[in-house]
């Protein structure tokens, strides 16, 4: 029910104002990384060193782990002590639930400790156990603590999944055999009922799609996903495009197509197929709400062998029918054949709002042409604008984090009928109201938001975080 009443909120708010056109710049290049042809160590942006500058992480050309800190005109590099010379992130999220990030990667987790302002090692298995690749984390069986879905990354071996139970001490391992090697591999709440389900295709095989739905205890029961045609492997994601509260499909399959398998009555019937495009051969993909206006964007990174790879977007219109609204990028590319493991080679491909102006920007880590590097798109005309003729002050509020009233330091030199927005961490603008030194903000669920208020050719910005 919070699912869907939060919902609805963002859809009333996005109807109550217009979409704008989506407005990127030409890529630009972040930095160098010389781990040349391997798209599955893609860099993944974070705020290391809180300072509302977006940050990333990644492996060096040694196989180093590094974090690359934006310090005025330069990126300052930090080496970060590692278990193996292997293990790319997979995800920043705070996984301890201590409100710092922490970085999950392929092998451990690496838990931030602010008293030592450094990482702390935290491995899942025991120290003579082969160490799986992780694929998944979150809370699957409600007790605070996330946990982690994991395969043994063995090529074209089978490998089950398991899930590593963690209790905040330690992780228990539980099995769950499959008939085949899960491949690209997706986590939400299929049924809008609170709990955490799994959703994923085969690695090898030509099979339809699977969801593992939770009982809310962890206790997961099969349920397959009839497609009719078979799946190309690197492309799945498991979101709410049509906006009833359930999560559908969005894969794409050896006829060049990507479709969105329609979930209905959480595919216990075979799902509904729209086409999203007849001509896409992809290796990434991502779903955001890019212009504002309540539809999820899908941003895509695809390849002609031999020739380039492209960053494209394909806009949502009535229903679930999509259209390609840009080519944002290319890439030149050798010939090449990509076998990486899909929710790796999924890194290759961020949105972020990585200018950390309100908008949702695209970061790609492009390592196949003979100049290897993280470049970044950015988003010039959503919600808190990026356009250098305008001046950027920051918005004194207070506290932060808060709870219920947002206290607002306006100045004297803003209107106060002129309105404020705040947008959640995905650009989705959720509330407005006139300019007022206190905002009730009992409403936002937990999580990270954008203030601002624009006036004539200056923008007043600020970040805070919502507890409960």
């Amino acid at each position: 029910m919070t699912k869907l009443f939060y919902l609805l909120m963002i859809m009333s708010f996005a109807t109550g104002s217009f979409s704008q056109e989506l407005n990127y710049s030409p890529k630009k290049k972040l930095f160098n990384t010389p781990i040349f042809g391997l798209l599955d160590f893609g860099f993944v942006p974070f705020d290391y060193d809180q300072d509302e500058r977006y940050d990333f992480v990644g492996r060096d050309d040694f196989q180093n782990l590094v974090i690359y800190s934006e310090q005025g005109d330069g990126l300052e590099e930090t080496e970060i002590s590692s278990l193996d010379n292997y293990s790319r992130p997979y995800e920043v999220m705070d996984f301890n639930q201590d409100g710092f990030d922490d970085l999950v990667l392929a092998g451990f987790i690496l838990l931030y400790d602010p008293a030592v302002d450094s990482y702390e090692f935290l491995s899942f298995v025991g120290p003579d156990e082969p160490t799986p690749t992780i694929i998944g984390a979150a809370d699957f069986d409600g007790n605070g603590f996330n946990d982690l879905v994991t395969i043994y990354d063995g090529g074209s071996l089978q490998s089950n999944m398991m899930i590593h139970f963690w209790d905040g001490e330690n992780f228990e391992v539980v099995a769950l055999p499959l008939e085949y090697e899960p491949g690209a591999t997706r986590l939400g709440d299929l049924e809008g009922d609170g709990d955490i389900d799994i959703a994923f295709i085969n690695r090898h095989q030509e099979l339809s799609p699977k969801i593992l739905v939770n009982d809310g205890a962890g206790n997961f029961e099969g349920r397959d996903v009839f497609g009719f045609t078979a799946l190309r492997l690197p492309i799945l994601e498991f979101e709410d495009f049509d906006g009833d509260g359930d999560l559908d499909l969005l894969v794409s399959n050896y006829n060049n197509e990507l479709r969105i398998y329609e979930n209905t009555d959480n595919y216990l019937l075979p799902p509904f197929q729209t086409k999203v495009s007849s001509s896409f051969n992809g290796v990434s993909t991502r779903t955001a709400d890019l212009n504002n206006d309540g539809k999820l964007e899908i941003i895509s990174l695809e390849y002609n062998l031999g020739i380039d790879f492209k960053v494209n977007v394909y806009e949502q219109e009535e229903g679930l029918e999509y259209s390609l609204a840009k080519q944002l990028a290319t890439f030149t590319s050798p010939p090449t054949f990509i076998t990486l493991n899909p929710n790796y080679l999924r890194n290759a491909l961020n949105v972020s709002d990585v200018e950390n102006d309100g908008d949702l920007d695209i970061v790609v880590t492009y390592t196949l042409d003979d100049d290897p590097a993280v470049w970044l798109l950015e988003n010039y005309e959503f919600g808190l604008t990026s356009n250098k003729n305008i001046t950027t002050e920051s918005l004194a509020i207070y506290p932060n984090p808060v709870a219920d009233i947002l206290n607002v330091n306006l100045p004297d030199s803003i209107q106060r009928d002129s309105d404020y927005i705040i947008y959640n961490s995905m650009g989705q603008k959720i509330q407005q109201g006139a300019n007022t030194n206190a905002i009730d903000v009992t409403m936002l669920p937990e999580g990270k938001y954008f203030i601002n208020i624009v006036q004539d050719n200056v923008q007043w910005v600020g970040k805070f975080d919502v507890v409960k």
